[in-house]
């Protein structure tokens, strides 16, 4: 979505964008950004990769599948597959893709000589792709300005890191060399600067700019006109939403459930809330949500974006999850700034040092729960589902408009002008 959102606002401002991606299986459903696309020229290269990824994605969304008791049984074979991919993954360094960065250098080299073009954004992951910049620069003798942009850290998070000592220091040194040979290196939360300058040393802060995702300015509707059959709002109930997918590893919601289903079973009578969901989740997760809060809970596919947005408004709290720890403190999700379009009170339950959670308190945008800390999450509930919270004090003094896309990428109109 980042490279998606820059390439139509560099078109706004009459660049002409080249973007090079790999193709996959047909996408079900592009959520109404197939305009988007045609405003500027894609060159892709069929990747099985990809394929395969979107080709899962398109039957996860095609099969989307009702409350139905499924097992999975972890045969030999199974566990067998699932050793073998591991090790795959292990050696693969910085991670599989890099088997196909030749056919993406020959591409971006042609590309780049047929349109005369000079200035190059790669923006990761995949991080294999960021193997093709220091290339580049040889190639063209400099004559390129290479702007390496990081949607996720590579190695300063155990995410994408190795766990054998000898692939984990090569996987270092290819992002210090890539590093070292971009001209700009842009970021999408400030912990990820300061962890890279601790591990690699204060160069890189000279050419560093921070630049968020931030929301459309055309995502602030100032007049909500719902279906009712699309959304129908009782006053009375405490209506929370969640828009996007959810997963079992990094967004899981069970957490935040029991302590929910805990308060209600304090004041059964008394307490009215509803959880509505919008996007993909695995059968298991839904189930379980299901079993706990009943009629308290309803689920929807994903919707258009601008539906989304209208839904969002009519919401009393609109709901982050992140339940993985390990590079928690980067993290600010995109549906963060969709929340932000909306003024909607944001409750966001993950791990304390959260980027978006800091962001949430420093702004008084909403609430914060430890997705840790039963307790906790127990404690934040009670006031919110009894309705003692003053949710207009949120949002006071906000200076919205540094948030939004539009003021964000100016930074990178800036660095595109630049004489480096």
């Amino acid at each position: 979505m980042r490279i998606l959102k820059l390439s139509e606002f560099l078109n706004e401002n009459e660049y002409q964008v080249f973007v090079l991606s790999a193709r996959g299986d047909e996408i079900v459903d592009y959520f109404g950004y197939e305009r988007v696309l045609e405003k500027f020229s894609c060159t892709y290269i069929y990747d099985e990769l990809t394929n395969r990824a979107c080709r899962s994605w398109n039957q996860s969304q095609l099969s989307k599948d009702k409350l139905s008791n499924i097992k999975s049984e972890k045969s030999i074979q199974s566990l067998l597959f699932s050793w073998a991919k591991n090790i795959i993954h292990e050696i693969s360094v910085p991670d599989i893709n890099r088997y196909f960065i030749n056919k993406y250098l020959r591409k971006a080299i042609k590309l780049i000589e047929i349109n005369n073009i000079r200035d190059v954004i790669i923006s990761s992951p995949s991080h294999s792709m960021q193997l093709i910049g220091p290339e580049l620069k040889k190639r063209f003798n400099g004559q390129i300005k290479l702007i390496v942009d990081y949607r996720d850290s590579w190695n300063t998070t155990g995410i994408f890191k190795k766990k054998l000592k000898p692939f984990q220091k090569f996987n270092e040194s290819l992002e210090k060399n890539v590093l070292k040979s971009a001209d700009y290196f842009t970021y999408v939360s400030q912990p990820m600067l300061d962890k890279i300058a601790k591990k690699y040393g204060d160069f890189i802060k000279n050419k560093a700019h921070l630049i968020m995702n931030g929301f459309d300015d055309s995502m602030i509707i100032r007049k909500v006109n719902v279906n009712p059959s699309t959304f129908d709002k009782d006053n009375n109930t405490i209506c929370m939403g969640y828009f996007g997918g959810i997963g079992s590893e990094w967004r899981d919601p069970s957490n935040f459930v029991k302590a929910l289903k805990e308060v209600l079973n304090e004041n059964k009578k008394d307490l009215k809330v509803k959880l509505y969901f919008y996007g993909s989740i695995p059968a298991n997760i839904k189930q379980f949500i299901y079993k706990e809060l009943e009629e308290r809970v309803e689920f929807n596919e994903g919707i258009g974006h601008t539906d989304a947005l209208r839904i969002m408004h009519r919401m009393d709290y609109l709901l982050i999850f992140h339940s993985k720890i390990d590079g928690a403190d980067e993290v600010i999700t995109g549906k963060f700034f969709e929340y932000l379009a909306v003024r909607k009170p944001i409750i966001v339950i993950g791990p304390n040092n959260m980027e978006a959670a800091k962001l949430t308190e420093e702004n008084n945008l909403g609430i914060i729960m430890d997705i840790t800390n039963h307790q906790n999450m127990c404690d934040k509930l009670r006031p919110i589902l009894k309705k003692e919270i003053d949710t207009t004090q949120f949002y006071k003094g906000f200076n919205i408009n540094k948030y939004s896309r539009q003021f964000q990428y100016k930074k990178f109109l800036e660095i595109l002008s630049s004489d480096k």
